[in-house]
């Protein structure tokens, strides 16, 4: 997302928002809008979890920061388009954003596939920053300096069934 004015984000901010950090190194503040308190950041990062030296500093506050891998895009999709598949904290933005869908859909689709009682209506708690904040802290592995490397691979391999995996997803949201 790019919005020019912080007024926007807060009129519609029950909605989860995800914007880069921007890729112009260290020495730099996170990027607007990825600056503001209702909106999750991205940076850049090796499929190992190494985030880019292009991403930003850690932002101002405690929060974790989070990186998705972008940086070693295979070779044959690099040849194919390469003005559209390039590493930076834009593409591990999209990235984030295919996973946060993912995850939305399949928190949809549980209690379909579950029949298991939400009388606190955790799940409903998936589609708001906050909780989604709190699925990408579980499903990210601690990279150390706050930041926190996303990989729904590695949440989702060592739950075998759907209601390991139902658990895990209510679990994070139950969670800090």
């Amino acid at each position: 997302m790019s919005f020019g004015f912080p007024e926007t984000i807060e009129e519609i901010a029950k909605a989860i928002f995800l914007a880069n950090a921007g890729n112009f190194g260290p020495y730099q503040d996170d990027a607007f809008p990825a600056s503001h308190s209702a909106v999750i950041g991205f940076r850049a990062t090796t499929s190992l979890g190494t985030f880019l030296d292009t991403n930003p500093m850690n932002g101002n506050d405690d929060s974790p920061v989070f990186g998705t891998y972008v940086d070693d895009i295979p070779r044959r999709l690099r040849e194919y388009k390469p003005q559209i598949c390039q590493s930076g904290s834009s593409a591990a933005t999209a990235i984030v954003g295919g996973m946060t869908a993912m995850i939305l859909a399949y928190v949809t689709i549980l209690p379909t596939l579950m029949p298991l009682e939400d009388k606190a209506g955790l799940l409903l708690r998936a589609w708001t920053a906050e909780g989604m904040q709190k699925i990408f802290n579980r499903m990210s592995g601690d990279m150390g300096n706050r930041k926190r490397f996303l990989n729904p691979v590695k949440f989702f391999l060592d739950k075998p069934t759907e209601l390991a995996k139902y658990c895990a997803i209510f679990d994070s949201l139950q969670g800090k």
